[in-house]
């Protein structure tokens, strides 16, 4: 079973990551109702990410999550909050009992940096300083971090560089770091980077 990773952030919230090696079939005993996807590796990824979060919070009815108009998944009648991220064999989950929280997954690559304009503006660019770490990990690590703040905000549209805006970065330890954002120049947030597996992935979450 490989849970590779499983953290108790609080008495109330936990966070785990997947390594996707088993076949389909392994994830269907808590996926009864689980809506159609035709595309066999998104498919996967999403019962994977199912699965994920009953072995986190077995009371959770993942049988009756629903989405909202922005994505954002949840359960009528249930005070469980919860979020999903999936990316290349990987699947990362978040579950709290008290708090709206949201978790995002990166493969690490060049693509953010080469698109980094996109999504950073010229202040949040002056952030990324030489030397804090290998700069595809940095632009990895803030697009993840901006993808967190669109789930955790789920109110719908909103422009990456104008809207969700990162303050300060800090760095905690070796691959780890906490960042200071905002959404739409609201009360400051951090997103709590847990590390890079094997330099492999980013993942960002807020609680």
């Amino acid at each position: 079973m490989p849970l590779v990773f499983q953290q108790n952030i609080n008495e109330h919230t936990q966070l785990g990551l997947w390594k996707i090696e088993e076949e389909i079939d392994f994830f269907s005993t808590v996926n009864k109702n689980a809506k159609e996807i035709s595309h066999p590796q998104k498919r996967i990824q999403h019962l994977a990410g199912r699965f994920l979060l009953k072995l986190l919070l077995p009371e959770l009815d993942v049988e009756s999550i629903s989405y909202s108009a922005s994505g954002k998944p949840f359960v009528k009648h249930q005070s469980y909050f919860f979020s999903v991220s999936h990316t290349d064999g990987w699947v990362a989950a978040i579950v709290s009992k008290q708090k709206n929280v949201a978790i995002d997954m990166e493969i690490i690559s060049d693509k953010a940096y080469q698109i980094r304009d996109r999504f950073l503006s010229p202040r949040e660019l002056t952030l990324m300083i030489p030397g804090l770490i290998e700069v595809s990990n940095l632009a990895t690590m803030l697009w993840s971090v901006k993808e967190s703040l669109y789930k955790y905000y789920s109110q719908g549209a909103v422009d990456f560089k104008r809207d969700l805006q990162i303050n300060q970065i800090e760095k905690l330890r070796a691959n780890t770091f906490s960042i200071l954002c905002q959404i739409n120049m609201q009360t400051e947030m951090h997103v709590e980077v847990i590390g890079m597996h094997e330099h492999e992935f980013v993942v960002t979450y807020i609680i």
